[in-house]
């Protein structure tokens, strides 16, 4: 290469270079003012915005009242006190709506116990988990076909309902795409997946045990879980938020972990007579 090849290579590169690095830390400024501007304002207003989907015993919404409670409601207001937050109860959302409504930017955190999977995580962060739920298998009571045999669902003869969004249709699709599906939108209760089933309307759905529980406390004799000794589906329930505030991550985990070696998850468990609903995160002593 001659001495006037390399001087133009090198003046094209060393602009190029700059730009670059221009580019590199003007994107990582961003990410800078975008985590502060989240963390910044929940500090700045000592409030924290939250939009929350009914979930059973996790939140519930009194239908004349609007009034929440639920373990996911006592958590997160204790999340409050704790961290000398306002909590913002918001509007309700929906499983397939949540995600929007966080990059929207309607709200800073879902509460609900929202289960963390791998299509999830591409649109959403979580905390750490305040406890584990069991995903059953509930078919009518004096249903027995598929006792012997699960799998046998996985036909289209047999139907499943799902609601959109929700774990049970990322299940059925997974475990039983042959099986003809009985749909909700997402905007349904999810105890209707029960519904269904109890009526005649289809053969099996996917629940939480804890939702399950609740549903046949109140209709007894209606279902019964196929899988209660080994659930087909253990999940994590955790708050949701954007990705890009490792800050508020560590505000929702530092929470959790006080409440769950306090007792206090255990006391809310209990409170709402949840105790045998769920799987806990124990403790590293004792």
């Amino acid at each position: 290469m001659n001495r006037r090849n390399f001087l133009q290579t090198v003046g094209t590169a060393v602009p190029a270079a700059a730009a670059t690095a221009w580019m590199t830390r003007t994107n990582s400024e961003v990410q800078v003012r975008k985590d502060k501007d989240v963390v910044e304002r929940i500090l700045d207003t000592r409030k924290i915005r939250y939009n929350y989907i009914a979930n059973g015993p996790l939140l519930e919404i009194e239908p004349n009242t609007r009034k929440l409670s639920g373990v996911f409601y006592d958590l997160t207001q204790r999340l409050g006190e704790m961290a000398n937050l306002e909590i913002q109860w918001n509007s309700e959302t929906t499983f397939a709506n949540y995600t929007e409504d966080l990059h929207l930017g309607k709200c800073d955190v879902i509460a609900c116990g929202i289960w963390p999977s791998a299509n999830r995580a591409k649109a959403a962060n979580f905390s750490m988990p305040a406890f584990y739920s069991g995903v059953g298998i509930y078919v009518r009571r004096n249903d027995h076909r598929f006792d012997d045999d699960v799998q046998k669902l996985n036909d289209s003869q047999f139907r499943i309902t799902t609601l959109d969004g929700e774990m049970s249709q990322s299940i059925q699709e997974s475990d039983f795409p042959k099986a003809s599906v009985v749909g909700l939108p997402n905007n349904s209760d999810i105890s209707m997946l029960a519904e269904n089933v109890a009526t005649g309307k289809a053969d099996a759905t996917f629940m939480e045990k804890a939702l399950a529980f609740h549903y046949m406390k109140k209709n007894p004799g209606s279902l019964r879980n196929l899988v209660e000794a080994k659930p087909i589906r253990v999940f994590e329930n955790t708050w949701a938020f954007n990705y890009g505030s490792e800050r508020l991550k560590t505000i929702l985990d530092s929470a959790l972990k006080e409440m769950i070696y306090s007792g206090y998850v255990d006391h809310t468990l209990v409170k709402y007579n949840q105790q045998d609903g769920f799987y806990r995160v124990h403790a590293p002593i004792g």
